[in-house]
């Protein structure tokens, strides 16, 4: 990285750095890595709101768009947490929940969260029986007229929202779920007692942008990057026992794929 500092100010962590015109480095990325070495070297600690976009747009003597662009590249990357109304902050530790592609199994939402040493937390907006309609009559294999239990959660990892989900859980295998309360218990340790504990999966992705309600909900800037799951589950019967639509902070997930050589 060039940083021109032949004529920069210093005021403490308030300094004006030049960013250089003729470099083959984004303007953005020369902000990033400024950002990163300040991290590295302890003038920015965990915990730490950094400068406002507009500070920031004065400091490195260039528009807000290039620092916004810089920021949401760092908060992908996991270095900084974007928290609305409130400002922009250093990211204490490593607590994103780890999610990969190395098995057909499915780890339970608290179980990821507890590896990160925080506590799971749910809370519940909806949970009713309705008559299914897709797309969860295709996905878990349902005749027209047949009803679903329909779970949709806000998934915490302590006091952080990290997902929104939507479960469909087919009522004939499981006739007593409306008299369980799925805020304290586990919906996979309830399948589990059921008998149709989903032991494999089919699980989709894609990224797409936050909209107003899920920004909301996650507490994130909309348009702010989230990772979109379809998960359907069978038993051991080959039985199709859930389907789930889960929509997670893309800054609170490290995703990780292996690929092993034929």
């Amino acid at each position: 990285m060039r940083v021109d500092t032949e004529h920069s100010l210093y005021t403490g962590k308030s300094r004006i750095w030049r960013l250089v015109m003729n470099t083959v480095n984004p303007l953005y990325m020369q902000i990033c890595d400024k950002i990163t070495s300040m991290i590295e070297s302890g003038e920015y600690l965990p915990g730490e709101m950094i400068p406002s976009e507009r500070e920031m747009a004065r400091l490195y003597n260039t528009n807000r768009m290039t620092v916004k662009k810089a920021i949401a590249s760092l908060v992908r990357d996991g270095l900084l947490i974007s928290e609305p109304s409130r400002g922009t902050f250093v990211r204490k530790s490593d607590t994103r929940l780890s999610l990969g592609e190395t098995s057909t199994q499915k780890k339970a939402m608290s179980e990821l969260v507890r590896l990160t040493g925080q506590i799971p937390k749910n809370k519940v907006l909806f949970c009713n029986v309705i008559e299914a309609m897709e797309p969860a009559t295709s996905h878990l294999r349902l005749q027209s007229g047949e009803h679903v239990l329909l779970l949709h959660r806000i998934r915490y990892s302590g006091s952080i929202p990290v997902a929104l989900e939507y479960t469909y859980l087919p009522l004939k295998y499981f006739p007593d779920i409306t008299s369980m309360d799925f805020t304290y218990i586990s919906l996979y340790g309830y399948m589990k007692s059921a008998g149709h504990d989903p032991e494999s999966i089919n699980r989709r992705l894609i990224m797409m942008p936050a909209n107003d309600r899920e920004a909301k909900l996650l507490e994130v800037s909309k348009e702010e990057p989230l990772y979109f799951f379809e998960f359907t589950g069978q038993d051991s019967d080959d039985h199709y026992v859930e389907y789930t639509r889960s929509f997670m902070r893309a800054s609170q997930i490290r995703f990780s794929i292996q690929w092993d050589r034929a």
